[in-house]
C-alpha cells in the first residue's frame, strides 16, 4: 500500500472507521493489479484528498458507513466476480433498480457495504465521470467531489462538513491539480437546475461555518473566500440559450431529481 497513506489511516481516531478506510484501500490496490478501474468517491475520497485537515474530520465526528466507488462501464461483467471472491455478494434489487449504471455489494462478514457507480453519478442532479477516471489514481477528481456534494438538494450537516474541509485543504483553479472552476463553470453554464442547487447550497455551507467549532477565524475565513470564488465564476459565466429558458421558469417546476 501507498506509503502516504499510513498517516491518512492513523488519523482515524475510531477503529471502525480505520477498517473502512483500509478495506477501501485493499479494494482499490486489487482491482489495478487486475486491470479494472475503481477511483474512490463519497467520504473516505474527502479523507484521502484532504490529509493536512483529517483532524478537522475527527474534530466534526464525521464517521463512516459505507464505501464509494467511481467504475468504468468495460469492467462492469468482471466486479461481480471480483467482489464475489472477497466475500461480496451483489444486491440483486440493484441490477434491476439501477439500470446497470449503480452495483451495491455486501460483505456480510466484514459487514461492509459497497457502492459502484459506472461512469455518472446520478442523484439529484448527474454527474459523469466517464473520461474523467484517470485525473487522480486514488478518487473522482477533486471538482467532482465538490459537485458530488453540492447536488444534492436536501443536503445534510454531514455533506456541509465534508465540503468545508475540502475547500480549505485545496485550491481553487483552472486545472485539474486544484478545483477546476473552469470545468464545474461549463457545467453551471447549461443546466439551471444544478445551477441553482450548486450555489444555493454553497451559500448554505457560509451560513453554517461559524458552527463547525474546530475550524478557526482564519480558516473560515479562506473556505469563504474560496466559496465567493467559486460563485463569482459561475454567476458570470456565460450561460446557453437552455439555461436562459430554463431560468425564466425557476422553482415553480421541480428542477431536480428525487432520490430515495
Amino acid at each position: 500500500m501507498d506509503d502516504r497513506f499510513e498517516g491518512i489511516i492513523a488519523a482515524f481516531e475510531n477503529e471502525e472507521d480505520r477498517e473502512f478506510i483500509k478495506e477501501a484501500l485493499r479494494i482499490r490496490q486489487d482491482a489495478e493489479q487486475e486491470g479494472i478501474s475503481l477511483r474512490l468517491l463519497g467520504s473516505l475520497a474527502f479523507r484521502i484528498q484532504c490529509p493536512e485537515n483529517s483532524r478537522h474530520f475527527e474534530a466534526l465526528e464525521r464517521r463512516i458507513t459505507d464505501i464509494d466507488f467511481a467504475a468504468s462501464a468495460k469492467d462492469r461483467e468482471r466486479l461481480f466476480g471480483f467482489f464475489k471472491s472477497r466475500g461480496y455478494v451483489i444486491d440483486e434489487d440493484t441490477l434491476y433498480a439501477g439500470a446497470g449504471f449503480r452495483y451495491i455489494f455486501e460483505n456480510p462478514e466484514k459487514k461492509k457495504h459497497v457502492d459502484v457507480f459506472f461512469e455518472h453519478l446520478e442523484m439529484c442532479h448527474t454527474i459523469v465521470f466517464k473520461d474523467r477516471m484517470n485525473i487522480d489514481r486514488w478518487t473522482i477528481s477533486l471538482a467532482d467531489l465538490l459537485l458530488e456534494k453540492m447536488q444534492i438538494v436536501k443536503i445534510s450537516m454531514k455533506d456541509l462538513k465534508d465540503t468545508a474541509i475540502l475547500l480549505l485543504e485545496n485550491e481553487i483553479g483552472e486545472d485539474n491539480r486544484t478545483i477546476n472552476i473552469e470545468y464545474i463553470s461549463k457545467i453551471m453554464s447549461n443546466d439551471w437546475g444544478f445551477y441553482h442547487t450548486f450555489t444555493t447550497n454553497l451559500r448554505k455551507l457560509t451560513d453554517v461555518l461559524a458552527q463547525f467549532h474546530s475550524l478557526d477565524n482564519k480558516e473560515r475565513n479562506l473556505i469563504n473566500q474560496r466559496i465567493e470564488k467559486i460563485l463569482e465564476k459561475a454567476e458570470n459565466s456565460k450561460k446557453s440559450l437552455k439555461w436562459k429558458a430554463r431560468a425564466t421558469i425557476g422553482t415553480r417546476m421541480k428542477w431536480y431529481r428525487e432520490v430515495d
